[in-house]
C-alpha cells in the first residue's frame, strides 16, 4: 500500500513540475527588476524580443535610479534568455547618471535602433530623445546622438512602423504628439502634430499598433491603460475606453506572436516591489468581433507555452460582485490547435466541474454554483490538450449582502 501511495505522490509531483514548465507565471522576469516592456518581432519570426527599462533590485525613492536597458528573448513565451544590459547611462556622453526612462525600438537600414528618453540635467523636465544603434537585436547599443525637436518632460517615445515601412514617432506627457521620421532615423520629417483621441485623460506611455487596417492608439491615464481607434496613424481617433484598468501605473505593449496576441506590462507588488521597483508580466490579448479590445486583468498564471491551450473567462468578469445567495454562470473559452481534450473547473481549489467538449459552461442547476454564500471566491479553469499540455486561467468574484 505504501509503495502505491509513493508512486501516486511521485506522479503528482511530476505533473505539477510539467505544469510549471508549460506556464510562464507572472512576473515573467523575476531575477532583476524591469519595467516598460517594449515587445518586438524582427526578421526571425520564431523569436519574440522584449526590451525593458531597469529598476534597482533592493531599494529606490524615485525614478532617477533607472540606469539602463535590458533585452530578453523567447521562442515559447515561457523560457526567457536575458541578454544583459544593452545600454547604460555611463555609455552616454551628453546625459547624467540614471534617468533612463522607457525606451522604444525599431529596425531600419540594416540596423536596430533604440530611441530612448534620457535626462541631460538632474530633472524630470530636462530630457532629450537619444538614438543608439546595434547590428544585432541583443545589442549592445551605441549612442549616436539625439533626435532634434523632441525634448522636454520625460518624453516617453514610441516608434511605430507601418505596413508600408514608414516610421512614426509618438511621444508626450499630458499632450500626445506624432511625427513621421526621416529614413536616417535621426530627424523628424515634418512638424509634430497634436493627436486628437476623443478624450482628455491622456497622461503618458503611448503605444501604437495596427491590426486589420485599424490603428490602436493606447496610453496610460495615470489610473490604467486606455485606448482609441482610428483609420490612420495620425488620427483623429475614436475614444473607446479601458484596456488595462486595474494597473494604475500602466506602460504596455501589444504584439502577435505565433498566431496569438499578447499584452506586456509591469507590476509594482512582486516580492517587496513598489512604484520604482517593478517586474514585467504578460497576459493574453483578445479582440471583439468589432475590433475593440477586451479588457486585460493581471493574473498570476500569465500565459502558457505557445503550443498549449489558451484559456479565458467570458463569465464571470474580473472581480464581479453578486448579491448573496449568488447564482454564478461560468463560461470558459479554451482553444488549442491540436484540440482540447477536457476542461476542469475549480472553485476555491475544489473541483466542481469537468467537460470534454465545448461549450464549457456551468451554472444553471449546478449545486455548487447556485446559492453561493457571502464571501470572496476564485474560479480556475484548467484546459488539457490532446498531447497532455496544460493551460489555465483564474478569476475572482464576490458574493455580498446589503
Amino acid at each position: 500500500m505504501k509503495r502505491k501511495d509513493n508512486k501516486t505522490i511521485i506522479f503528482l509531483l511530476l505533473a505539477i513540475m510539467m505544469m510549471q514548465q508549460l506556464l510562464a507565471e507572472n512576473p515573467i522576469i523575476r531575477h532583476v527588476r524591469t519595467a516598460d516592456p517594449s515587445a518586438h518581432i524582427w526578421d526571425d519570426k520564431g523569436t519574440l524580443w522584449i526590451y525593458t527599462s531597469g529598476d534597482p533590485n533592493d531599494s529606490c525613492s524615485d525614478y532617477s535610479t533607472m540606469d539602463g536597458y535590458r533585452a530578453f528573448s523567447t521562442t515559447d513565451m515561457v523560457n526567457y534568455t536575458d541578454h544583459g544590459v544593452i545600454l547604460h547611462s555611463s555609455n552616454i556622453s551628453w546625459g547624467v547618471p540614471g534617468y533612463m526612462f522607457a525606451p522604444t525600438f525599431a529596425y531600419k537600414n540594416g540596423k536596430y535602433y533604440c530611441i530612448y528618453p534620457h535626462a541631460y540635467e538632474n530633472s524630470y523636465a530636462k530630457f532629450n530623445c537619444g538614438i543608439a544603434v546595434s547590428d544585432v537585436p541583443q545589442g549592445p547599443f551605441t549612442d549616436i546622438g539625439i533626435l532634434e525637436g523632441v525634448t522636454g518632460e520625460w518624453i516617453d517615445p514610441c516608434v511605430f512602423s507601418d505596413t508600408d515601412g514608414t516610421m512614426y514617432l509618438y511621444w508626450g506627457i499630458h499632450q500626445p504628439k506624432v511625427a513621421k521620421l526621416k529614413d536616417n532615423m535621426m530627424e523628424l520629417a515634418e512638424e509634430p502634430r497634436v493627436i486628437e483621441y476623443g478624450s482628455d485623460n491622456f497622461f503618458e506611455a503611448i503605444y501604437m499598433h495596427k491590426k486589420d487596417d485599424i490603428y490602436y492608439f493606447s496610453y496610460n491615464t495615470g489610473k490604467g491603460g486606455y485606448y482609441a481607434m482610428g483609420d490612420n496613424p495620425y488620427g483623429p481617433f475614436d475614444y473607446i475606453g479601458a484596456v488595462n484598468p486595474a494597473q494604475e501605473q500602466d506602460h504596455h505593449s501589444m504584439i502577435e506572436f505565433k498566431g496569438q496576441w499578447y499584452f506586456f506590462y509591469h507590476v509594482q507588488n512582486y516580492n517587496g516591489g513598489n512604484g520604482c521597483m517593478r517586474n514585467t508580466c504578460a497576459e493574453y490579448l483578445f479582440y471583439n468581433t468589432d475590433g475593440t479590445l477586451q479588457e486585460v486583468y493581471p493574473s498570476l498564471e500569465g500565459v502558457a507555452q505557445v503550443d498549449a491551450p489558451v484559456v479565458s473567462f467570458t463569465s464571470p468578469t474580473y472581480n464581479q460582485k453578486f448579491k448573496a445567495p449568488a447564482n454564478v454562470m461560468v463560461d470558459v473559452n479554451a482553444t488549442d490547435d491540436k484540440g482540447v481534450s477536457k476542461v476542469l473547473l475549480y472553485l476555491n481549489g475544489q473541483l466542481v466541474g469537468k467537460k470534454r467538449k465545448a461549450p464549457y459552461t456551468w451554472g444553471k442547476g449546478h449545486s455548487l454554483l447556485n446559492g453561493i454564500a457571502t464571501g470572496n471566491y476564485t474560479l480556475k479553469a484548467v484546459a488539457v490538450d490532446k498531447d497532455g499540455k496544460i493551460g489555465e486561467r483564474s478569476i475572482s468574484f464576490s458574493s455580498y449582502t446589503d
